[in-house]
């Protein structure tokens, strides 16, 4: 029902679908879900700026920003956004998209709790 009623989670979801199936572009494909979430935070008056909804993600959904950074840094989704084709591991793949994975169900959380953010009892998701 999330999925049916949340255009930025269907993105999300297929983008990390697309993650599986091209091994290749996997980091791309993670960075784009969690680009297609931000795009739920956005806000008319950001205008042609993303930070205010990268910002209303993080503290929506108790994120640090090293959790998202880690993607384009550790996950070669920077260089493959860019037409580069970086060699990425399987096992950086896996943890990609088991990172990638952890803000689509915060995501989850966050819309099946009437899009209020999620509870100071839930810890913080921050790379340490």
């Amino acid at each position: 029902m999330l999925a049916r009623d949340s255009q930025p989670l269907r993105r999300a979801l297929a983008n990390l679908r697309e993650a599986i199936r091209e091994p290749n572009d996997t980091g791309f494909f993670c960075f784009r879900a969690i680009e297609s979430i931000r795009q739920h935070f956005y806000e008319p008056q950001d205008r042609d700026t993303d930070k205010p909804s990268w910002e209303r993600l993080r503290n929506s959904l108790r994120i640090d920003r090293s959790w998202i950074d880690a993607l384009t840094k550790s996950y070669e989704a920077g260089n493959q956004r860019h037409g580069k084709s970086p060699y990425m591991s399987g096992e950086n793949r896996v943890s990609a998209m088991l990172h990638t994975w952890k803000v689509v169900d915060r995501f989850c959380l966050y819309l099946d709790n009437g899009a209020v953010q999620l509870a100071e009892e839930i810890e913080e998701l921050r790379l340490n």
